[in-house]
C-alpha cells in the first residue's frame, strides 16, 4: 500500500496490523517442539554409544556420528551456529589434562565484549576423541584443515550446512526438528 500511495500516512494501519499480530495465536506450536537440554544430551550420548560399537563404513553413518556429536556438544554447551562452525582444533579447542577446553575470543562472539571459555563435559570427551582420531580424518580425505566440523567433501562446514545437518538429525533422534 505504501508503494501505491507513498504520500499517505499509513502509521495507523501499521498499528492495527501489529495489534492483530500480537493478539493472534501463533501459526506454529513451538512449545510442542521444545525439549530439555538434558533430554537432548542423553539422546545424543545414547546414540553415540551405539554408533561407536559399529563400523562406520558408510557416508550416512559417518555423518550421523558427526551430527550426533554436534547435538551433544550444543546441548552441553550452547553456542551460536557461527561460533560452532568456526571452532578450530588447536585454536579454539584444546586438550588439557585429558579434558577438552573451548576458548572463543571476544572479537569472534556476537557482542564482541566477552570471550567464551568452558570445558566440555567428561561424558563427551571419549566421543570427541573418537571423532578427531577416527571419523574426522575420513571426512578430510587427505586435506589439512584445523576446522573441527568437516563436511563430507573435506571442507569446513558452513553455518548453513550445520543448520541443515542438525535439523535433520534432531528429527531422526528426537522426532522433531530443533
Amino acid at each position: 500500500i505504501m508503494a501505491m500511495a507513498p504520500g499517505v500516512e499509513w502509521r495507523w494501519l501499521k498499528d492495527v496490523c501489529n495489534a492483530l499480530n500480537c493478539n493472534s495465536p501463533p501459526s506454529v506450536d513451538k512449545q510442542a517442539r521444545l525439549r530439555s537440554m538434558q533430554e537432548i544430551f542423553s539422546a545424543a550420548i545414547k546414540q553415540l554409544e551405539q554408533l561407536v560399537k559399529i563400523p562406520l563404513e558408510s557416508r550416512n553413518l559417518i555423518c550421523a556420528y558427526r551430527d550426533t556429536l554436534m547435538i551433544g556438544f550444543m546441548a552441553a554447551r550452547p553456542l551460536r551456529r557461527h561460533n560452532l562452525a568456526g571452532l578450530q582444533i588447536g585454536v579454539h579447542l584444546t586438550k588439557r589434562r585429558g579434558e577438552w577446553h573451548v576458548e572463543v575470543p571476544h572479537y569472534e562472539v556476537k557482542n564482541r565484549r566477552y570471550p567464551l571459555e568452558f570445558d566440555l563435559p567428561p561424558e563427551l570427551v571419549p566421543y570427541l576423541d573418537f571423532y578427531i582420531e577416527k571419523v574426522r580424518p575420513r571426512m578430510l580425505r587427505g586435506t589439512q584443515l584445523d576446522s573441527l566440523w568437516i563436511a563430507w567433501g573435506g571442507t569446513a562446514m558452513s553455518d548453513q550446512a550445520i543448520y541443515h545437518c542438525l535439523s535433520r538429525r534432531t528429527l531422526e533422534l528426537l522426532g522433531t526438528r530443533i
